[in-house]
């Protein structure tokens, strides 16, 4: 399974991460580490979160200013992290594949 979602996110055209409204330290940790892991191998990324303000609390961490509050409009997928559901992600379904990772 792993190596599935792997091999998925290294063929992406353009993958955007999503971490859940009120994010916590477990929802932007994992997709500031995987916005790094991916742009190092060379993808096209984008982080997203749909609350206006994120927790300042995490703003130490790599990436932190990247994080966008509007959705590219084309992209080929969509990596959830730490969460499971359309609706704490704040996104609506759409053409482009899903790899959910979340340890609840």
């Amino acid at each position: 399974m792993y190596k599935q979602a792997w091999k998925r996110m290294l063929e992406a055209k353009h993958s955007v991460i999503v971490s859940h409204v009120h994010p916590d330290g477990d929802t932007l940790g994992s997709a500031l580490a995987l916005y790094d892991a991916l742009t190092n191998a060379g993808k096209k990324v984008t982080l997203y979160n749909a609350s206006k303000e994120l927790p300042l609390c995490y703003d130490f961490l790599p990436n932190f200013a990247k994080v966008k509050h509007t959705l590219p409009k084309e992209f080929d997928l969509v990596i959830s992290c730490d969460c499971s559901t359309f609706d704490r992600l704040k996104i609506s379904r759409g053409n482009y594949d899903i790899v959910n990772i979340d340890h609840h």
